[in-house]
């Protein structure tokens, strides 16, 4: 028995059309779309070879890599691992969103920054939509009607994919800057004298988990050929997200910083002198970014090693060195 009976010709015009709505969000299609019968069937011996998320990352625990420990200290460590399993995003769209703290951004003056989008190669349309429609699903942004706009521009990564980002700079030139510092990474570095252990640990798209406020959403709107929208969480671009994100680190972390980890934004680096005391300081790390309901991505993430490289430098129980790139 069919699960879907083939749909009229009206229904697939306005499937066809420019949006469609899903749980409040809009999508904008990829591509051409098309309806197909699907017997339940089909759908049944499908989800049998799904593997659900939490196996997936019970997976890659299993699959870390912990050689320099013994059998018996791999074993608490994976053990470890298994208790904060959901501290570990299981892919690119499930990200936390901590309530500790939110982005504020505060103006020097109240006249809305309204610019045109910037021209995009059609051949790069269907990039733009796809990123678009996977910040939508995922809630990180929503469509707006604010009267401000700031352009996207497209900044080809290292594997010739695109990254999609806003130019906010008129927004950021009228925006009052929090002086909030970043560490000295040469004076934290100094502080791992005597140290045999690290584990490093990457937060997961580290500023679109941190939201927000409400009144000043409506700022961070962009405009595109298929919409304005605008951000439910921090995006890269904005001056004070560097800040905002150093000190929500430090409000979690702070009473152990230089003592049990080194923060910088969203690279975490935990250290010491025995393996005891490291899972004691790495069960620490995971309670805290689950109570605070941040998430890191695993296969970023190292444990337990005797060297580790972190922000331009090799840092080993034998001291710190300059890591060297081939070009």
């Amino acid at each position: 028995m069919p699960f879907i009976s083939e749909a009229p010709g009206p229904v697939v015009q306005a499937l066809q059309q420019c949006h469609r709505t899903v749980t409040n969000s809009t999508f904008v299609p990829a591509g051409k779309v098309s309806v197909r019968v699907v017997e339940i069937r089909s759908i049944t011996a499908t989800s049998a070879n799904f593997q659900p998320a939490a196996t997936a990352v019970e997976t890659r625990i299993k699959d870390a890599d912990l050689s320099p420990l013994t059998a018996s200290e791999q074993e608490q460590v994976r053990s470890l691992l298994f208790k904060y399993s959901s501290v570990f995003s299981v892919h690119e769209g499930d990200l936390g969103c901590t309530t500790l703290m939110s982005h504020d951004i505060p103006l020097l003056d109240e006249a809305p920054v309204k610019q045109r989008y910037r021209r995009i190669p059609p051949s790069d349309y269907e990039a733009v939509k796809t990123h678009i429609n996977q910040l939508l699903q995922t809630q990180i942004i929503r469509e707006s009607n604010s009267p401000y706009s700031s352009p996207i521009v497209l900044v080809k990564k290292k594997d010739g994919s695109l990254r999609m980002c806003v130019d906010y700079r008129q927004l950021n030139a009228k925006t009052r800057k929090d002086a909030f510092p970043l560490p000295r990474i040469e004076e934290t570095l100094d502080m791992l004298s005597g140290a045999r252990w690290f584990s490093t640990m990457d937060l997961a798209s580290g500023y679109n988990q941190v939201p927000v406020t409400e009144a000043d959403r409506a700022k961070t709107a962009f405009c595109t050929p298929f919409g304005l929208f605008e951000w439910n969480r921090m995006p890269f671009g904005l001056c004070n997200a560097p800040s905002t994100f150093q000190r929500l680190m430090q409000r979690m972390f702070g009473d152990e910083q230089c003592q049990s980890v080194l923060l910088y934004l969203d690279d975490i680096v935990i250290f010491s002198s025995t393996v005891e005391q490291h899972l004691q300081r790495l069960e620490m790390v995971l309670m805290r970014l689950q109570n605070e309901g941040l998430k890191a991505k695993l296969e970023k993430c190292t444990f337990f090693r005797p060297e580790v490289c972190y922000l331009g430098h090799v840092i080993s129980r034998h001291g710190v060195a300059t890591e060297f790139f081939i070009v």
